[in-house]
């Protein structure tokens, strides 16, 4: 029975009776115990097809004569030769054919049904496509072949829901980076610009074809530059213009495909980076499916205020946060906080929540564990569900903390085990360079040894809306800009009384503390590049401890130039200003006096503020901690 054609092939449904004759001579087919007595796919070449047709469909069988069986690969399960002397490659069979026609007609049954858990088909399911089908390429990838032919029209999906990438015929394998050659059948409109131009074909020109493949996939099935004319893409292209995101498309699969668009091959990820985002991105699906619109709440006269510090809280509302409004919008506030206890258990940890110890308004709901080849620890912690704008909220580990596991140099100090910690997480309108931002952060401190004054990372972990959950050391008198501003006149009044809780010597130590951190982070090469009291917290010993690394970069080279969506400008050298240039020197701006300098080699480093410091601190007879 026929049920497929194209231009260049003829498929019809038929059954083989028996072991399928390639496990034979490919073993590797003989694990799934799915290739006997079972339905296949019977491909043939039409009697029109011209020679480059039979040389692409000749090559596509020796191809997949070779392959060893992956389960996102269509498997090659015999020849044969029908009585007019047609070569027939038998392939597996799946059932809901295409992917292109499959999104098309479901698209209805997906959009309505995107949140229903019993539907057949939903978001979460395309994304769960995506990421099968870049773990077929990077299989493909990993022995050197190029497929030349990624396309919603050559993947199959089956019963199951399993896709199955297919048509070989245009696959080269190729032992050099860049792979030449022309074919009379070329898709033009999955082809990335240095393909068009001058016909190259490598790893990343596939990346390419696979994000106009995922265009496809959340569109439900358009034609990718349906308004243009073939002759017109290179040109569209060359202006710097991409496909613009699908209605229903998830902002960071959106992310993606532009990843995969960026003209120069060097920047488009690979596919094993694109498998480890869209792991992720599939165990977010459950927060996927619409677009938030949580930024239209925040309409009022804290939000647009870019670092304004004089906002201060009502009886009703609480100022959350203070960071540029790129990362976490600049001014937050939330209902008072109410009172929700609870325990949640996994293996031998829990986290025991308790909202007096919190500012916010909470939910409890358990949490999955974060894919092995993000982070190997895991922990339980209470959801934020009530408001998608916070980002903290405080809780408690029960036994030794997970990071404990992986970086022994926080056994030393003891204080890791049943302990309080503080629970980071992006909002549901974080952009782009908030996530990469954050990313960056969990990777640096998941890179740090421990430091008494720098914050430590305690793990990580991954709700059920797939949000991404930094886990921190706990310090009880919060950031240090509040803590002066809300002491002041503690402070004023009693900078000589020996019983104050909080003097002027204090401040001197909390000085030399925050250098003595920034001295380190300069000894191993990193530029923190937001060094700010907003950044500075403090425990309930007066310890400090420095945090919010999403800026830190290290770097080799003496100055390390780059810019960011969000750039702490009041606290900025010139140089960082003039040309977004950053050192050590940058860093040690934000001090005082010295490090004003606006030759940056006149400014001291930061073992010899920790010097000057820590004289202060001995006429104050300060306990250096």
């Amino acid at each position: 029975m026929k049920f497929g054609s194209g231009a260049f092939c003829n498929v019809y449904k038929g059954a083989i009776k028996g072991l399928a004759p390639i496990c034979k001579i490919n073993p590797s087919l003989l694990s799934t115990g799915t290739f006997k007595d079972c339905m296949c796919a019977v491909k043939m070449l039409p009697s029109i097809a011209d020679d480059i047709a039979h040389a692409d469909f000749i090559q596509e069988i020796k191809f997949m004569k070779s392959l060893k069986y992956h389960p996102h690969l269509i498997s090659m399960l015999g020849i044969s030769i029908d009585n007019n002397g047609n070569i027939m490659l038998l392939t597996e069979y799946c059932d809901l054919g295409d992917l292109l026609h499959l999104v098309r007609n479901r698209k209805g049954e997906i959009i309505m049904n995107h949140t229903n858990e019993h539907s057949k088909l939903r978001i979460k399911d395309l994304v769960s496509f995506a990421w099968q089908i870049s773990n077929g390429l990077e299989y493909l990838s990993s022995i050197g072949c190029v497929h030349r032919d990624v396309a919603a029209r050559n993947i199959f999906v089956n019963a199951t829901n399993i896709c199955k990438i297919a048509d070989f015929g245009l696959c080269r394998l190729s032992d050099s980076f860049i792979y030449s050659g022309r074919s009379g059948r070329l898709p033009l409109k999955w082809m990335a610009p240095e393909s068009l131009r001058s016909y190259e074909y490598s790893i990343k020109t596939d990346v390419w074809s696979y994000g106009i493949l995922l265009y496809e996939i959340f569109s439900f099935g358009e034609v990718p530059y349906a308004l243009l004319q073939t002759t017109e893409i290179l040109d569209f292209l060359n202006s710097g213009a991409r496909l613009s995101q699908p209605q229903y498309c998830p902002a960071n699969i959106y992310t993606l495909m532009l990843q995969c668009w960026q003209d120069e091959s060097s920047l488009r990820p690979n596919f094993t980076e694109i498998c480890a985002i869209l792991r992720i991105a599939s165990r977010m699906s459950q927060n996927l499916q619409s677009i938030t619109t949580f930024h239209k709440q925040l309409s009022n006269d804290y939000y647009n205020k870019e670092q304004e510090q004089t906002v201060k809280s009502d009886n009703n509302l609480q100022l959350i946060s203070n960071t540029d409004n790129q990362l976490w919008p600049s001014h937050k506030t939330i209902p008072e906080n109410t009172k929700e206890e609870g325990q949640w258990y996994y293996d031998r940890n829990y986290l025991d929540y308790n909202p007096e110890d919190s500012r916010i308004e909470s939910a409890s709901r358990l949490v999955h564990e974060l894919p092995n080849d993000l982070n190997d620890t895991v922990t339980h912690i209470s959801q934020i569900t009530n408001d998608s704008i916070l980002h903290s909220v405080a809780g408690a580990i029960k036994g030794l903390a997970p990071i404990c596991k992986i970086n022994p140099s926080l056994l030393s100090t003891g204080t890791f085990k049943d302990c309080m910690c503080a629970v980071k997480m992006l909002p549901s309108i974080a952009d782009d360079i908030a996530h990469a931002d954050f990313i960056q952060e969990i990777k640096f401190m998941k890179s740090l040894k421990y430091h008494p004054h720098l914050i430590s990372m305690l793990g990580i972990s991954i709700d059920n809306n797939g949000n991404i959950m930094l886990l921190t050391e706990y310090c009880d008198l919060g950031d240090l800009l509040h803590l002066v501003r809300n002491r002041k006149g503690e402070i004023i009044m009693n900078h000589t009384n020996e019983h104050s809780k909080l003097r002027i010597k204090d401040l001197v130590s909390f000085a030399w503390q925050i250098s003595n951190g920034l001295e380190y982070l300069s000894s191993i090469g990193c530029v923190h590049r937001d060094v700010a009291a907003r950044n500075i917290f403090v425990n309930a010993t007066n310890i400090c401890k420095i945090a919010d690394f999403g800026l830190c970069r290290l770097s080799d080279s003496f100055i390390y130039s780059g810019r960011s969506g969000r750039l702490p400008l009041k606290w900025m050298a010139p140089e960082s200003l003039r040309s977004y240039e950053y050192s050590i020197k940058t860093d040690v701006y934000t001090l005082m006096l010295q490090c004003w300098q606006d030759e940056s080699s006149l400014r001291p480093n930061f073992t010899e503020i920790c010097a000057i410091l820590r004289r202060q601190n001995a006429n104050y007879t300060v306990n250096q901690q």
